[in-house]
């Protein structure tokens, strides 16, 4: 008689959102945790238990009924669902805890699990996930849980193989002594090792499918489990710096190494039985065990093959990989379309979203992927990496400074139908402005696409003025420091350029500065001329005469700080300029040029007691992996007669509309920009820019012709000369204030409405409370400074959610704020 085949299974995978493992752990100042407030993602060893379900369900076919997966966590967590889904699980169950509750541990979340299964009315007949979480490492949970339901278990699985005629599972788990294979009953826990597989990328139509999928919502509550800790974190912190090792020639170099570090009486006889000093390793004696004779004891072949790897440790390598990042739509086909963006900042995030918006059957088989290197998104807003400023001339990663806060109220620069969260500051901290990146990158599901730690090193062009591809090299950073240094080469149909720029500073030159800077003051510091990169706050500068150069944001910012703890502090500035209101400085004219003693300014007046200049001076507009990109600042080209994209570091050109490249070389959409435009609000701007390019990358027709757009170019430069402006020193910045930027944004959608790539709605991209919000800017900043004075921020602030009703706040507080002012005048604010 033949046995009765299983009846179909139900797998059930547990998965946890937990920091990406790319990140940088950073411990929080007060050593009771770590800054959460970074890039997330799937715990890895999940992801290999959804993939493992997924090729069960491929391989078994019909056998495999369901694959459900279920999370136990914050709101966000919802996101890894998505991932999972887009994977090929069929649904899944969120147990959300709130925002603000501590880590359930491993007992607890076991608890929760043996519930849900109690509760799935088809029940479950097999349990992957992974065998620890990256955050605690506590590799328990699989365990208990086993132990609450009285099911097998196997863990650290390396292999998994399902019989479901005879109801049984073989699995082969790694163990000290290598491998070993258990054959289970069904029901069962397994808990996945590394090697069993390698999870796949979500392809963008199963992200697509995903989003329908369905997601159940339960609480702890509901499952009547209680997920209080039990344990009490005392004290986080980070291990010791490891100390950098050295090469030695012999046994007997390496023995008084040792007796240098403070290992003494270690018998040479057992270095010389445990290993030979080659130019290569060997492995130790069978049974070595020996150690010294005063404290701590160690092992000996442990220390010594722990010291190994740095001494013989050989220069990173480079190796090259030519295969694409992302699979397409269809993994059997080429991809219709490939296409790299560069940078995840606000434009970066702005694009690939825009992109992922287009119709399914318009964007089927593109091939996306945008690279960032930097250890996370947020672009500009992403504050340095721990450890010390760097000094001239290397580059600080950001310009963000711990006081830099918005000047403008935060509801005007937000991505559309996309807001900060409740009772965030009108004028927030740059914290929030990252996490508002990072969260928007999270909900969208964007990090699939995003390769953080990967710098573009060079993109080329070939090909002509009709077609060609962009080849790209990509310089890959792992997180070990023993692994080699990978560089990536692929070739792309479209580049965009999102990297911003604000990242290479303009330092301007004077005579006289190496003279002035070698005279320093007796008594005072070393005199320095630093750009505002580098400015991290004003307290270097207390008790100093300090000239603050330039009339921009950071210059603004400058003289507000360091202005009241200077001796004194001046701002040289152009003509027309003037310091930003409440500032205590001292006006100055441009300067001219230094002596050994002085700074002489344009109008002959000079100051010998000055210590230190701050050059809030703006950037350049350079790209520099970009290598079709000719840079003069010199240059006597212009749009008409440039024979290759040019930037003279304050424009670059021939560009459309401050977008797509008109260089004679490139084909109508080969190369776009995003986030060119000073002077403007990034994250609106940049999604009506990336509508621009999308739908142009969509169908080429989109766009006029190349002499069309040209014209335009040529246009608009000629009105600015009109203004008498000079347009190639004007650049990018839209110098028409708020009005130009909101004109520029809906031009640019009402143009695709036009042509019918947008549908007419009759209403412009840019909302009047937008509008309003940037023109009335000061005015909001006046009315939150005197809320923050008066503590009220919370009642102003309470039940303001929706887009809406950050409009409705803003108006508020403009009226609110008019009535106050015409009794008592305009009072000075730290937001003008």
């Amino acid at each position: 008689m033949r046995p009765s085949a299983v009846r179909l299974l139900n797998i059930l995978v547990p998965i946890k959102r937990t920091v990406d493992y790319a990140v940088k752990i950073r411990v929080n100042p007060d050593q009771k945790g770590v800054d959460l407030n970074v890039k997330h993602s799937m715990n890895p060893f999940d992801e290999i238990a959804v993939e493992e379900a997924v090729r069960l369900r491929e391989k078994l076919k019909e056998e495999v009924k369901s694959i459900k997966v279920v999370t136990i966590g914050p709101s966000k967590s919802a996101e890894t669902l998505r991932t999972a889904l887009a994977m090929g699980a069929d649904s899944g169950i969120h147990v959300e805890v709130p925002d603000s509750a501590p880590a359930a541990e491993p007992l607890g979340i076991a608890k929760a699990l043996r519930a849900v299964i109690q509760r799935e009315k088809e029940g479950v007949d097999l349990v992957i996930l992974g065998k620890q979480a990256i955050d605690d490492d506590a590799g328990q949970t699989g365990q208990m849980l086993a132990g609450l339901l009285d099911w097998p278990q196997a863990t650290f699985a390396s292999k998994i193989v399902v019989d479901t005629v005879k109801k049984e599972v073989s699995v082969t788990t790694e163990i000290d002594g290598g491998l070993q294979e258990l054959r289970c009953r069904l029901p069962l826990v397994i808990t996945t090792d590394l090697r069993l597989n390698e999870p796949r990328y979500a392809s963008l139509p199963n992200i697509m499918k995903a989003k329908k999928k369905p997601i159940e919502k339960l609480t702890p509550a509901d499952l009547q489990v209680d997920l209080t800790p039990r344990l009490e974190t005392i004290k986080v912190a980070e291990p010791p710096k490891r100390v950098g090792g050295g090469k030695v020639e012999n046994v007997d170099q390496l023995v008084a190494k040792l007796k240098e570090a403070g290992f003494t009486a270690i018998p040479h006889s057992t270095l010389y039985g445990s290993f030979a000093v080659d130019d290569g390793m060997t492995a130790p004696s069978e049974g070595l065990t020996s150690t010294t004779t005063c404290a701590p004891m160690v092992n000996v072949a442990q220390l010594v093959l722990g010291l190994l790897p740095l001494s013989l440790r050989k220069d990173a390598q480079t190796v090259y990989d030519s295969q694409p990042i992302l699979p397409t739509a269809d993994p059997s086909a080429a991809p219709t379309k490939s296409i790299a963006i560069v940078g995840a900042g606000s434009g970066g995030l702005a694009i690939l979203k825009t992109i992922l918006d287009l119709p399914a059957e318009t964007r089927a088989g593109w091939d996306v992927v945008l690279y960032e290197q930097r250890r996370n998104v947020g672009g500009l807003w992403l504050p340095d990496a721990p450890g010390s400023l760097p000094h001239p001339p290397e580059l600080p990663e950001s310009p963000v400074y711990p006081l830099l806060r918005t000047n403008t109220p935060h509801p005007t620069m937000t991505y559309p139908n996309f807001t900060y969260p409740p009772n965030t500051p009108l004028f927030p901290s740059h914290e929030y402005v990252e996490q508002y990146h990072v969260d928007y990158a999270s909900y969208h599901g964007l990090n699939t696409y995003i390769r953080l730690n990967h710098t573009v090193t060079s993109a080329r062009w070939r090909g002509d003025n009709v077609s060609g591809q962009w080849d790209v090299e990509v310089e890959a950073e792992h997180a070990s420091p023993l692994a080699h240094k990978t560089v990536l080469k692929r070739s792309f149909d479209h580049l965009i350029v999102a990297n911003g720029h604000n990242h290479y500073p303009y330092i301007p030159t004077w005579n006289g500065t190496e003279e002035w800077l070698a005279n320093t003051l007796p008594g005072k510091p070393k005199r320095e001329i630093l750009h505002s990169i580098y400015y991290r706050g004003p307290e270097k500068y207390a008790g100093l005469n300090v000239v603050i150069v330039g009339a921009g944001a950071s210059a603004r910012d400058a003289a507000l700080q360091v202005g009241p703890v200077a001796n004194i502090a001046y701002q040289s500035l152009s003509e027309g300029s003037s310091p930003p209101p409440g500032a205590q400085v001292v006006p100055k004219p441009r300067i001219s040029h230094f002596t050994g003693s002085s700074v002489v300014f344009e109008d002959g007046t000079a100051l010998s007691d000055i210590d230190a200049l701050i050059l809030g001076t703006g950037y350049e507009f350079r790209v520099p992996f970009l290598k079709d990109l000719h840079v003069d600042a010199h240059t006597r080209a212009n749009s008409t007669t440039a024979r290759a994209l040019t930037s003279n570091l304050r424009y670059i050109f021939p560009l459309h509309r401050h977008i797509f490249s008109l260089a004679p070389t490139h084909s109508p959409t080969a190369l776009a920009f995003v986030g060119l435009p000073v002077l403007i609000a990034n994250c609106p701007s940049d999604i009506a820019q990336s509508l621009f390019v999308a739908h142009a990358i969509a169908d080429t027709s989109v766009l006029p012709s190349h002499d069309e757009m040209l014209k335009e170019l040529v246009a608009r430069e000629d009105a600015l000369r009109q203004q008498g402006l000079d347009p190639y020193h004007v650049g990018h910045r839209l110098v028409g204030g708020d009005t130009e930027s909101h004109d520029y944004q809906d031009a640019l959608v009402e143009y695709l409405k036009d042509v019918g790539a947008l549908p007419q709605d009759g209403k412009k991209y840019v909302e009047q409370w937008r509008r309003m919000g940037r023109r009335d800017s000061q005015l909001l900043g006046r009315a939150w400074q005197r809320i923050e004075q008066l503590g009220e921020q919370r009642r102003w602030l309470e039940g303001v959610t929706t887009e809406d009703e950050w409009a409705a706040l803003l108006y508020r507080l403009a009226e609110w704020e008019q009535e106050w002012e015409k009794e008592h005048g305009e009072p000075v604010s730290i937001y003008a």
